[in-house]
């Protein structure tokens, strides 16, 4: 029996490259699915066979048939309940840094397992329109015509723009996926798509934890050399992950005002930061006091100037005097005048020895 005796087409979900893809039911037992139909019997097609095979139920859709469906070859899938990610973003907005990164989380699960695989998958084309995600907040892969056998020859390949790294040669590597997810995250956190470039994502990076910002960063170098070889490591670490509660679009100042944070006092605490700098304040402010108060005689302006006129050259040229003055920069001349002179209001160019 025919695979068009089995399932009846509903409507189209879209059209790609290699075929289109159908909302579909199946004829005995009602159960919603998804039919993709390739315009022929490609390696791609056997590829996303393979894959269902494998993968499926794992963030995947189940593979429910595959076979001829009116001369052309068909692949029919689980129906995955939910919302593509392109929309679900463009409909939430920014993301927030604890939802960007559990997602990140799900799609690196999958991704790892595709990697640790012998052979290699590289799933090739990661892009919000291939994720979907349902109310409960589960991520799933829904489309694996690019998928690429790592090492093999004669690959088609594909990618999309923006989420395809520019490196030559790595087509077929584990990198090239993790890339994309590092885009990706930036995308969820900014709402800034990558066409605008990746550098103009980063601009917009100023309020998560260190760890996360150190993942993306990694993540989208353009060397591969110092990217994630595979999604192993980047999932390792996206577990250690702490993210900071909200969004900047979340937080405001007193006066109503959307504010920025990079980390939050405990963790500045945690790291050592936040010693560090009140230690480095209390030096400066010590070392200030030092020099005004224990080291005057040796200050290049410091003389006591009495019974004569004592020359305080100004901004507009004009010059003013004092029976005594102390000085030692310029910026003290600003505050210490004899004969009721207030230099504080003015804007001291020079001070003169008599």
């Amino acid at each position: 029996m025919q695979l068009k005796d089995r399932y009846d087409l509903i409507e189209g979900l879209g059209e790609g490259a290699q075929g289109r893809v159908f909302l579909a039911r199946q004829r005995n037992s009602g159960q919603r699915c998804v039919i993709k139909l390739y315009k022929e019997a490609t390696d791609e097609a056997e590829t996303e066979v393979r894959i269902l095979k494998e993968f499926g139920g794992h963030s995947l859709p189940y593979l429910l048939d595959c076979g001829e469906y009116e001369g052309q070859y068909a692949v029919v899938m689980e129906f995955v309940e939910g919302e593509r990610l392109d929309r679900y973003m463009k409909r939430r907005g920014r993301l927030t840094e604890q939802e960007t990164v559990d997602i990140a989380l799900q799609i690196s699960a999958v991704l790892q397992a595709f990697h640790g695989h012998v052979p290699q998958y590289v799933y090739g084309d990661l892009k919000p329109q291939n994720l979907m995600i349902d109310a409960k907040g589960k991520v799933s892969l829904i489309d694996f015509g690019s998928v690429l056998v790592c090492g093999a020859k004669n690959q088609r390949v594909t990618g999309t723009v923006g989420y395809t790294p520019a490196a030559e040669g790595c087509f077929d590597l584990p990198y090239r996926d993790a890339y994309a997810l590092g885009v990706l995250m930036y995308e969820m956190l900014t709402g800034v798509g990558p066409m605008s470039g990746i550098e103009d994502q980063k601009a917009n990076i100023r309020h998560i934890c260190p760890e996360t910002a150190k993942i993306m960063q990694k993540a989208t170098r353009l060397d591969p050399a110092f990217g994630y070889q595979t999604a192993v490591e980047m999932y390792e670490e996206l577990k250690q992950c702490k993210p900071i509660p909200g969004h900047a679009g979340q937080r405001k100042d007193r006066k109503g005002k959307e504010c920025y944070y990079i980390m939050d006092m405990k963790r500045l605490f945690q790291s050592g930061l936040l010693t560090t700098m009140v230690l480095a304040i209390v030096l400066i402010v010590s070392a200030t006091f030092f020099f005004r108060e224990g080291t005057q005689p040796e200050s290049i302006y410091e003389t006591e100037w009495s019974n004569g006129a004592q020359a305080v050259v100004c901004e507009d040229g004009s010059d003013l005097t004092a029976e005594t003055v102390y000085v030692t920069t310029k910026s003290d001349a600003l505050g210490k005048g004899g004969n009721g002179v207030c230099f504080q209001s003015l804007k001291i160019k020079e001070v003169k020895r008599p």
